[in-house]
C-alpha cells in the first residue's frame, strides 16, 4: 500500500461535517439537510434548465418512496393484522419506523420539502378499479418555478408535456386534462414493491385512467360520494371515501369539498340524514345549488333539483374559519 493510499482515523482538514453538518436530532431536519446537499451537487454538475428547487423536490421524492417502504408496510400489515398500528400525523414516526403507504408518503414529503423552504400541498383521489371495487390514493403537488408540479409520493413518478423539456413539468389538473396517455412519465421501478408490482397485472399509475377519478387539491374539490340507489331511492355508503362536506383546514378559507350526487333519474329530491358538525361557529348552512338550508341540531331535511346535467351539488356554506359537515347518514328519495 502506497503512503497515499494509507488509511488513517484521524480528520482531515476540511472534513464533509464541516462542509454540511447534517447531524440534527430530527429526522426531517436532518434528511432535509441532506437533500439540500444532494439537490446543490447535483445543480452544480447539471444543466441550467433544472432547478434548486425541482431536484431537491426529485430527490426527496426517491428518498421517500424507498425509505418509508410500500413493501415493508406491506409485510407488517400482513403480520399485525388488527394489531397494526393506526396512522398518526406525525412524519417522524415514519422516518425513524421506515413503513408507510400513500398517506404517509405524501406526509413525509411535504414535511421535508417544507423545511427546505418548498411549498407543497395534498392531492387526494378517489376512483374505481375495472373490477369495479373503490379505492382511493393521496400524493402531492409542489411549487416548483412558480408552478404547481404533481408528484406520485408512492409510484415515485412525476409527469412532463415533454419529457426533454423539465420546464413542461405538469400539475394533477393538467394532467388530468392532457390524459395519461398523452404525456411523458417517470417512473422510478427500481424499488422493491414498484419492482414486484411490474410483472403483475397491477398499474401503480392505473387510477388516472378511471372514468370516475374525483380529485381535490389541498382540501377543496368536487367529489362523488358512493350512493347504494334502488331505483331513485339512495343511501349513502358513509363507510367509503369523502364522508363531510366543507372547509375542515385551520389555514384555509373557502368553500372545502363538495358533493356531486346524479340520480338515475332527473327530478326533485327530498335529503333526509344526519350530520356531525366541525366548527361553523356561526351556524351551519349546507346548500344545493343556490339555496342554502340552516340544519338545526345536526339534522338534514330539504330538497334539491337536479340542474341541465342531471346532477346537484351539496356544499357548506363558506365561512370565516373552519366548517364541515360529516355525514352519520343520507337518504335520497324522489318526490318529483
Amino acid at each position: 500500500m502506497s503512503s497515499a493510499e494509507h488509511i488513517t482515523n484521524e480528520a482531515p482538514i476540511g472534513t464533509i461535517t464541516e462542509v454540511a453538518d447534517c447531524q440534527q436530532e430530527d429526522p426531517v431536519k436532518r434528511h432535509a439537510c441532506l437533500i439540500r446537499m444532494a439537490a446543490e451537487g447535483a445543480r452544480s454538475v447539471g444543466s441550467d434548465m433544472t432547478s434548486f428547487e425541482f431536484l431537491a423536490a426529485l430527490e426527496t421524492l426517491s428518498f421517500v418512496q424507498l425509505t418509508i417502504s410500500s413493501a415493508r408496510y406491506a409485510l407488517l400489515a400482513n403480520k399485525l393484522g388488527t394489531a397494526f398500528p393506526a396512522p398518526v400525523l406525525d412524519p417522524k414516526v415514519y422516518l425513524n419506523s421506515g413503513y408507510g403507504i400513500c398517506g404517509q408518503h405524501q406526509m413525509v414529503f411535504s414535511a421535508i420539502l417544507d423545511e427546505l423552504g418548498i411549498k407543497s400541498r395534498i392531492v387526494q383521489l378517489w376512483y374505481s378499479h375495472p373490477d369495479g371495487s373503490h379505492d382511493s390514493h393521496i400524493a402531492a403537488e409542489a411549487k416548483i418555478d412558480g408552478k404547481w408540479v404533481y408528484f406520485d409520493t408512492t409510484a415515485g413518478a412525476i409527469f412532463f408535456k415533454d419529457i426533454n423539456d423539465p420546464a413542461s413539468q405538469l400539475s394533477i389538473a393538467e394532467l388530468i386534462a392532457l390524459g395519461r396517455k398523452n404525456v411523458d412519465v417517470s417512473i422510478n421501478n427500481n424499488v422493491a414493491w414498484n419492482f414486484s408490482r411490474f410483472y403483475t397485472d397491477y398499474d401503480l399509475l392505473g387510477y388516472l385512467d378511471a372514468d370516475d377519478l374525483d380529485v381535490a387539491v389541498n382540501g377543496e374539490g368536487t367529489v362523488r360520494p358512493l350512493i347504494n340507489w334502488d331505483n331513485t331511492d339512495g343511501t349513502l355508503i358513509t363507510a367509503y371515501g369523502q364522508n363531510f362536506i366543507g372547509d375542515n383546514l385551520v389555514e384555509e378559507n373557502g368553500v372545502g369539498y363538495t358533493y356531486r350526487i346524479t340520480p338515475p333519474e332527473p327530478g326533485k329530491y327530498s335529503l333526509k340524514g344526519a350530520v356531525d358538525v366541525g366548527g361553523c361557529a356561526g351556524g351551519l348552512e349546507i346548500c344545493t345549488q343556490d339555496t342554502c338550508h340552516v340544519v338545526s341540531q345536526g339534522e338534514i331535511d330539504f330538497t334539491a333539483e337536479t340542474g341541465d346535467d342531471g346532477a346537484f351539488i351539496l356544499s357548506v356554506k363558506a365561512q370565516d374559519g373552519v366548517c364541515y359537515a360529516v355525514f352519520r347518514e343520507l337518504h335520497i328519495k324522489k318526490i318529483e
